[in-house]
C-alpha cells in the first residue's frame, strides 16, 4: 500500500470530509453518522453495504481467469493489531486509495460478511477516498455476518388467501420501511402493506415486486432478510412476513388494491 494504513487513519475524517457525497453508501453512512441514536438510519446503512457491490483487492489469479466467490483470497491488511480487509464501492476509489495495479474482484457486500464468518476480521470502508471512509470492528462485523448468515425464510404468495388492508400499526413503520426500500430502489418495483388471514394464522405481509428486467438473487435475499428483521423490531414482537411476489401474480392485483402502497421503489 502507499502509506501506512495506520498513519492513514489518523487522516481518514478530515481527507474524507472533503470528499463529495456520490454514492448511495456516502449518503447512507453520511446519515447513520449524523444520527447515531437513530437505529433506521444505522440499519438503512447496513442495508445498502450488504447490497451493494465492493470491491476487494485480492492476491494474484491466473491470467484471464476471473476467481469464484469461494476462491477469493483478499488481501488482509493490519491496523490497530486486527487482520483488516479493505473495501471500496467503486474500483476508481480502490485504485485512488492503492495507488498502484492490484487485483481486485467486485461482490456484493454480504458476500464478504459470510467469507469472513467466524474470524476476527475487521472491515475498511473507502479508507481515506470518501465521506464514507470508516472501519467496521470485529464485533459489529462478525453480528453482521452472523445475521446474514440467519438465512430467514420468505413467504412465497401461491396460495388464495384473504388480505385486507392493515389497521393499527406504529407510526414509524410505514417511514422505516419505506426509506429501506429506497435505498435499494433497483430491486422493487412496487410495495405494499397487506393484513392476511393465511392457513397458519393473521400476518402482516410486506409485499413486493421485483422489476421485469430481474434482479441479481442475492442481493434482493439480503433485502427481505433486512425488512423482516426491521420489521420485527417495530412490531413490538411480532412478526412481519415478506412475499416477493412477480407482477403477473393473480394475488398481486387483490393486494394493491387493499394493500398501503410503500412509495419506495420506483414510479
Amino acid at each position: 500500500m502507499a502509506d501506512s494504513l495506520a498513519d492513514a487513519m489518523k487522516r481518514a475524517q478530515t481527507e474524507a470530509a472533503a470528499q463529495t457525497v456520490a454514492t448511495r453508501l456516502d449518503a447512507a453512512w453520511v446519515a447513520s453518522a449524523e444520527a447515531p441514536e437513530d437505529d433506521a438510519a444505522a440499519a438503512r446503512f447496513i442495508d445498502v453495504l450488504l447490497a451493494e457491490p465492493l470491491f476487494c483487492p485480492v492476491w494474484s489469479s491466473e491470467p484471464d481467469n476471473e476467481p469464484a466467490a469461494d476462491d477469493v483470497q483478499p488481501k488482509m491488511v493490519e491496523i490497530d493489531g486486527a487482520d483488516t480487509l479493505l473495501l471500496f464501492d467503486s474500483e476508481d476509489r480502490l485504485a485512488a486509495y492503492v495507488e498502484e495495479p492490484t487485483d481486485f474482484v467486485a461482490l456484493p457486500g454480504r458476500a464478504f460478511f459470510t467469507m469472513v464468518a467466524g474470524q476476527s476480521v475487521q472491515f475498511a470502508l473507502n479508507l481515506n477516498v470518501a465521506p464514507s471512509s470508516t472501519i467496521l470492528p470485529v464485533e459489529a462485523v462478525a453480528s453482521i455476518a452472523e445475521f446474514v448468515g440467519s438465512n430467514d425464510d420468505v413467504l412465497s404468495v401461491d396460495g388464495d388467501f384473504e388480505v385486507q388492508t392493515p389497521t393499527d400499526l406504529p407510526e414509524d413503520l410505514l417511514g422505516a420501511l419505506g426509506g429501506r426500500l429506497l435505498a435499494a430502489s433497483d430491486l422493487v418495483e412496487q410495495a405494499w402493506l397487506v393484513a392476511a388471514k393465511t392457513p397458519a394464522g393473521p400476518s402482516l405481509i410486506l409485499a413486493m415486486t421485483p422489476p421485469q428486467e430481474g434482479v441479481d438473487p442475492d442481493r434482493l435475499q439480503a433485502l427481505t432478510e433486512e425488512l423482516g428483521q426491521l420489521g420485527g423490531s417495530l412490531l413490538e414482537g411480532d412478526a412481519l412476513d415478506i412475499a416477493v411476489c412477480m407482477p403477473e401474480d393473480p394475488i398481486v392485483q387483490r393486494i394493491a388494491q387493499v394493500g398501503l402502497r410503500l412509495d419506495a421503489a420506483r414510479h
